[in-house]
Formats: structure tokens, C-alpha cells, sequence
């Protein structure tokens, strides 16, 4: 039977994505546990492109992470404000590689930063990052009839209900800076490496970016319900650090809104 239970089993692997809580709409009226839940493999991947020679991977999610509290979420008692809460990994990738990563966070936004130290004897052409954040947890905001999560073009904002099928598989692959084939047969090119997703009630907006941004990667399952936007760095020599910093953010307000906070973060 199609769906039915074949030969069972178990996988476990270490822990590799961190957990995004959407404080609010909780699960019951009044409060209790939130009802949207976001994941994040940061990253998925690394991978080191050099000239003539194949793709060397330097990380894949199933080594998992090592990340340490480094603050406290405690208040700031001048302000009364919480103070930013950060959680830190630094993982040594055998003899080629540091990488270091960071999320910052206080209230609505969450601030994330990866580097990566060229420790080995060789220079890296270009270095590439898979980055994940999976939305099947989060109902508000997993958008199953694609026509609230939008991407930055050169004709504004548009949907992702607008991208052509891809000819093999659901994955939706665009290049940043590239045009991109319409169901209408038409063209746009994608400016940014942004998503804007729109919650279900259209109060909300969640706001996912990366920079420097090569790739944008929109997949639609309703098992796996992901966003990508990864990001790349060229020529980095032995010793070098490669940087690319995220953003994101869940905030009432309008999608123009959004893209005001998300244009102020990208022009620092």
C-alpha cells in the first residue's frame, strides 16, 4: 500500500539545527507553549570549489555542532529591556578549516553570523554554504499555497507561486542577480537574497536574509518545507577568514515595512 509502513526503523544523528520559537500565537488561548516552531542548519553544508579539481565538502549537518550560551537573557535594568542572548560553536573541520558561528537575539530578531579560517596549505576559488530553515513546524508561516512567501525582483515583490515548475524535482533553484523563468513564460531577475513570508492572518512578516548571497533555494514539500539562501566567497588564501552574516525577524507590519528593515540591516 502506497504510504503504508514498509521494514521500520530508527535514525538518529547528532544535533545540528537550532530552534527559532515564534512566541506568539500560542498553542491555547492566553498563553502556553507557541505554535510556530522554525529550524535552522547552520549550515547544511560547506563546500571549497577550486579551479580544475571536484567540489571538497568541509562540513555536512550530520557532524552536528557544539554550541555554548555565552550571555545570559537577563534584564538591563536601566532600560528594561532584555540584554541580547548569544549562542556560540567553534568547530575545527580536520586540517583545512575553523569555522565559528553566532546567533545574537533580543525580541523579534535574531541576528547570525558564520566564518570560516582557511587553515590549511591551499587556497579556496570559491567557498560555498548551505543554509536551511525549515518552516514545516511553524503553520502560520509554511505557506503551502505558495502565494505569501515572496522574493526581491526587479519588478517588486513576487511570489513564489510564480516560478516556473523546475523540470526535474520540487527544489526551486535561482541565482542571485540572474533571471529566473515565470509560469507565464516571462522573465524576472532576482535582486537579493531575501525571503518575506507573509503569516496567514497577514498581520505578520518573517523576514529571512543572507549576505553575501549567491544562491536562493525554495523547496515546497509539505515534509520539508524549506528556504535557502546561501551564501559564497571568493578567493580566500591560506590564513584568510571568509565571513556571511544573516538576518531574521518576525514583525507586525506591512511587507513594504519589512523591506525598509531588512534594506537598513543590508546597507551596514
Amino acid at each position: 500500500m502506497e504510504g503504508g509502513y514498509q521494514d521500520q526503523s530508527l535514525e538518529v544523528s547528532p544535533p545540528s539545527a537550532l530552534e527559532l520559537w515564534i512566541a506568539s500565537p500560542t498553542l491555547v488561548a492566553g498563553g502556553g507553549d507557541p505554535r510556530n516552531l522554525l529550524r535552522i542548519w547552520l549550515p547544511e553544508a560547506v563546500t571549497v570549489d577550486r579551479d580544475g579539481e571536484q567540489p571538497l565538502p568541509l562540513y555536512t549537518k550530520q557532524e552536528g555542532a557544539h554550541w555554548v550560551a555565552q550571555t545570559r537573557g537577563v534584564s538591563d535594568m536601566k532600560r528594561r529591556r532584555p540584554t541580547r542572548q548569544h549562542l556560540r560553536a567553534v568547530d575545527t573541520l580536520g586540517d583545512l578549516a575553523l569555522m565559528t558561528r553566532e546567533v545574537l537575539w533580543r525580541g523579534e530578531q535574531a541576528d547570525l553570523e558564520i566564518r570560516l579560517r582557511n587553515t590549511g596549505r591551499l587556497g579556496w576559488d570559491r567557498l560555498r554554504l548551505c543554509i536551511c530553515l525549515q518552516r514545516t513546524g511553524a503553520p502560520d508561516f509554511a505557506d503551502v499555497g505558495r502565494e505569501r512567501t515572496y522574493l526581491l525582483t526587479d519588478r517588486g515583490f513576487l511570489p513564489v507561486a510564480r516560478l516556473a515548475p523546475p523540470d526535474h524535482g520540487a527544489k526551486v533553484f535561482c541565482e542571485v542577480g540572474q533571471p529566473v523563468r515565470l509560469e507565464d513564460e516571462s522573465a524576472a531577475r532576482i535582486t537579493e537574497g531575501v525571503f518575506f513570508v507573509q503569516s496567514e492572518d497577514g498581520r505578520y512578516v518573517l523576514c529571512y536574509a543572507w549576505r553575501p548571497a549567491w544562491r536562493i533555494v525554495y523547496h515546497p514539500s509539505a515534509c520539508v518545507n524549506c528556504l535557502h539562501v546561501d551564501p559564497a566567497m571568493t578567493d580566500v588564501p591560506p590564513h584568510a577568514e571568509a565571513s556571511a552574516s544573516g538576518l531574521l525577524f518576525v514583525a507586525e507590519c506591512s511587507l513594504e515595512d519589512a523591506c525598509r528593515r531588512y534594506r537598513a540591516w543590508a546597507e551596514v
